[in-house]
């Protein structure tokens, strides 16, 4: 009877962790932001696992990497992102190129809000710059390199201040 109970314990286990790892892999999701780390990284709450999630193709000026002082307009652009998603719900979507998670375990993904790219809207705000890893070709790079040079022609948000 003990290794019955133990037996159909682990089985549950199994099945759980598959069941939410395909979750967190599938294409898109929709999910409530609930902390923002950082201009281009947040939480989200992923079948009761919190999940940090770095966007794909945007790289915000720092405020919390260890080791670097805060940069400019990276309080500003952390700001921006909490204006956009603080508590929202949004849809995360996957993007093949970039693959499922980073070298630091986050996830990677798009990050829309009421239909919005986020990421594109960080962008043209001048909050963040366009930012392919190791000079991927994921989806949207053509689309967010397009936004980057109106933003910088504009002088928006760090390309006026920094």
């Amino acid at each position: 009877m003990k290794r019955l109970t133990i037996v159909s314990f682990m089985l549950a286990f199994l099945v759980t962790s598959v069941s939410l790892e395909s979750a967190h892999a599938s294409s898109t999701t929709s999910v409530r932001v609930v902390s923002i780390v950082d201009g281009d990284t947040i939480k989200v709450r992923i079948g009761g696992k919190r999940e940090t999630v770095r966007l794909i193709g945007v790289d915000a000026p720092e405020t919390k990497k260890p080791g670097t002082p805060v940069q400019c307009w990276g309080v500003e652009a952390t700001k921006a992102t909490s204006k956009l998603l603080n508590g929202a719900t949004v849809t995360l979507t996957m993007d093949k190129v970039a693959g499922n998670r980073d070298r630091w375990g986050r996830m990677l993904r798009y990050v829309s809000v009421k239909g919005r790219d986020v990421g594109n809207a960080l962008i043209q705000g001048g909050h963040a710059r366009a930012y392919a890893y190791k000079n991927q070709r994921y989806n949207k790079r053509d689309l967010y390199e397009r936004t980057e040079s109106v933003s910088k022609r504009e002088n928006r948000g760090l390309w006026g201040a920094c």
